[in-house]
Formats: C-alpha cells, sequence, structure tokens
C-alpha cells in the first residue's frame, strides 16, 4: 500500500502562522496542524514538540529497559505491561499523573515520576533477595 504525502500551506494551530509542511494524510486537518506545528518557531509549537519528543524518549526507554534483552529475546515483563507503562507516559507530561509505581513481578517494581526539574523519570526497582 502506497503512503500518501503532499505538501501543503498548514496553520499552525498554536500561533495561525501558515507554513508549507509535507503532509502525510493530505486533506486531514489534524494531520496539517501536525505537521505546522513540527516546522513552526513559535512557543507553543516549540513546547508541544518538545513534550512529543519526551513521552517518545520515555517511552523507548520503557521497551529498551523492560522488553527483550540479549540473544534469548526475552524480556523482564510481557509486552502488555510494557504498553500499560508506555500508556502512563503522555498523563505524565501533561501533569495529570505526577507519579506512579508498579509491582510488576514479585521482584521487579517499576517507578515512573516527574523529576523535580520536570523531566520524566523511570525507575525499575528490582528487589534483591
Amino acid at each position: 500500500m502506497e503512503e500518501k504525502r503532499s505538501t501543503e500551506m498548514c496553520t499552525c494551530p498554536f500561533c495561525g502562522q501558515i507554513h508549507m509542511a509535507e503532509v502525510d494524510n493530505p486533506g486531514d486537518p489534524k494531520a496539517c496542524e501536525a505537521a505546522a506545528s513540527m516546522v513552526c518557531d513559535c512557543v507553543g509549537a516549540t513546547s508541544w514538540r518538545n513534550r512529543k519528543r519526551a513521552i517518545e524518549d520515555t517511552q523507548r526507554q520503557i521497551e529498551k529497559t523492560f522488553g527483550p534483552q540479549g540473544e534469548e529475546g526475552q524480556g523482564l515483563v510481557g509486552q502488555e505491561t510494557i504498553a500499560l507503562l508506555q500508556l502512563l507516559v503522555p498523563g505524565l507530561c501533561a501533569g495529570h499523573i505526577q507519579e506512579a509505581k508498579i509491582k510488576l513481578t514479585p521482584s521487579i517494581t517499576a517507578k515512573i515520576g516527574r523529576a523535580r526539574n520536570g523531566n520524566i523519570k523511570l525507575y525499575p526497582m528490582p528487589r534483591l533477595r
């Protein structure tokens, strides 16, 4: 299946500036706004990009920390559990959630929350016996 892409005139939803941007789904106003937000230099668009990058980076870190490791390809927890942890990240970035601590297995607890500087921190806490 061929991906549709085109260059369109799009309006930044944060400041109203018009930009020429590559749009993944031509004709979709939301896709056009997202494309404009990726190229606009206004404060709102920059903040949105930083938040989006923080979400993606944290979700990758969760996958890297708890997902398949080594040649065996077995992770500390299952993919469903990783997906659940990744679902928490947008709420943390938006400030709706301050911290979550989840006991994943009898010996592994994950803690994800915001540091004092606002960055998201992930703490895998294996219990040593």
